[in-house]
C-alpha cells in the first residue's frame, strides 16, 4: 500500500463509531533501526480546507485496527 492511497479516507473510532475526520495530508514516523511504522500524523483542517494551527492528530500504528477501501478504523483507548 502506498501512503498516497490513504488520502481521502475517513478515520473512525471503532468503539464509539465516532467520525474523526478525513486524511488530506499525512506524515509518518518510523523506527530507523527496524523500519517499522510507529505512527501516522494527520494535520487538522477547517471546513474550508485551511490548515488549523491546532496540534495534529497522532495515531499510533498499534491503534489502527483495519484499513479498508474507504475508511480506517482505529481504537482510541
Amino acid at each position: 500500500m502506498r501512503f498516497e492511497s490513504l488520502k481521502g479516507k475517513e478515520f473512525i473510532e471503532a468503539s464509539k463509531g465516532k467520525r474523526l475526520g478525513y486524511i488530506q495530508e499525512l506524515d509518518v514516523t518510523f523506527d530507523v533501526t527496524s523500519g517499522k511504522i510507529q505512527s501516522l500524523i494527520i494535520p487538522k483542517y477547517s471546513i474550508l480546507g485551511i490548515r488549523k494551527e491546532h496540534p495534529s492528530l497522532r495515531l499510533e500504528w498499534k491503534q489502527i485496527r483495519v484499513i479498508g477501501q474507504d475508511i480506517i478504523l482505529i481504537d482510541n483507548n
